[in-house]
């Protein structure tokens, strides 16, 4: 059987932080030759990957510039140009003009390939225009994005890749595609048990409010016994707040930022070090209050769980699993006290809810789950 050649259309420039995507083609490229096609990297200061074959295509930045300043009555004329213009009427500008470069990449590359697989909805749209069938990755359920619903073509989708039956159900009601749930889950291995950090929390991932940055250090203010270190990327337009209201936690060692980056393979051997680790959408932000961040299972909460860190998350159904497993506490509101009764509660109880976090990382090790979907994209239409 000759080696499939297989496409992966990835729509954002962070393919370097999409771990699923890029243990996809891990899983795949053992028995064909695949090719992941990407925005270039600009706003996300990290180098392009070398490591995978990973083609990168660049956006038009003037034209995009001029598109995006157009009065809307002139973007209506110009989506009238295109045969598919109800979805696009549906699309705001800055999603049109993303599907705009994505249609413009793809038809330089669009010969020669055995299987597409489209990443997230707007390339799932673009790809349609050139490839009768595709696979689906869903990592992401943009609102914008999700206009689009009525006008994918659901009946020539391969594959499904979902977290859940709930959010494919969303997507997808009264279909019955081949579905894979795949969690951004690490691949399970047993670590050396560490020494943890007495009183040592962490906050893993980009640090902004939506995700529950001062909420935590709000917790800081109110017990300084414990550190906080956000391990991560810390967005620049927080940098005034933080040296008005935290700097004197921030001096006193008590907040930690360590915004170096870590790669994979050592990143769970230093989130072991920590006691416990919080995972919070704060849902009192609108675009946070969407059916997406409700039911997404958070890949934070698989990296705790797989460095043995018990997790502080709120009472989401996405983040359900903690509870499930019992590898943590899910809380109703992040108010100091609150936030304290559970680390008092875990704390209490410790090799517990360690132990739990173990099990549930190997439940959901990457591998476990992925290889019946890399056996099914393989042996698909094999001669």
């Amino acid at each position: 059987m000759k080696r499939k050649k297989i496409l992966i259309l990835f729509p954002l420039e962070h393919i370097a932080f999409s771990p699923t995507v890029l243990g996809i083609y891990d899983s795949l490229s053992d028995k064909a030759d695949v090719t992941i096609y990407c925005p270039r990297p600009r706003e996300f200061k990290v180098s392009e990957v070398t490591t995978r074959d990973i083609r990168y295509f660049s956006y038009n930045t003037k034209r995009t510039r001029k598109v995006l300043a157009l009065p809307a009555y002139t973007l209506a004329k110009i989506k009238k140009t295109f045969g598919d213009n109800n979805a696009l009427f549906t699309l705001g500008v800055y999603d049109f003009v993303r599907y705009l470069e994505y249609k413009k990449a793809i038809a330089e590359i669009k010969e020669g390939y055995d299987e597409v697989i489209a990443v997230d909805m707007l390339m799932l749209f673009a790809a349609q225009a050139y490839w009768k069938s595709v696979s689906f990755i869903s990592l992401e359920l943009n609102d914008g994005e999700l206009r689009l619903l009525n006008s994918i073509k659901k009946d020539f989708i391969n594959s499904v890749v979902v977290q859940s039956i709930e959010r494919y159900n969303y997507l997808f009601p009264g279909k019955a595609h081949r579905t894979f749930l795949i969690q951004n889950a690490p691949v399970f291995t047993q670590l050396q048990a560490a020494d943890k950090r007495n009183n040592a929390l962490l906050y893993n991932g980009t640090a902004t409010p939506w995700f529950g940055m001062y909420h935590c250090m709000n917790f800081i203010k109110a017990y300084p016994h414990f550190t906080l270190t956000f391990k991560g990327v810390v967005l620049g337009s927080e940098n005034e707040k933080l040296e008005k209201d935290y700097n004197h936690l921030i001096r006193s060692g008590s907040i930690i930022f360590n915004r170096e980056y870590t790669d994979s393979a050592s990143m769970l051997e230093f989130m072991s070090e920590f006691e416990i680790g919080f995972c919070f959408y704060d849902l009192s932000f609108p675009k946070m209050n969407t059916f997406n961040y409700q039911t997404a299972p958070s890949g934070k909460m698989f990296a705790y769980f797989a460095a043995g860190v018990p997790v502080i998350g709120n009472n989401l159904p996405g983040l359900k699993v903690i509870e499930d497993f019992g590898a943590g506490i899910l809380i109703d509101d992040f108010g100091p006290e609150t936030i304290h009764k559970a680390i008092t509660t875990i704390k209490s109880n410790y090799d517990f809810y360690r132990d739990n976090c173990l099990k549930a990382a190997e439940h959901y090790s990457f591998d476990r789950h992925v290889a019946p979907y890399a056996e099914f994209i393989i042996n698909k239409n094999a001669d």
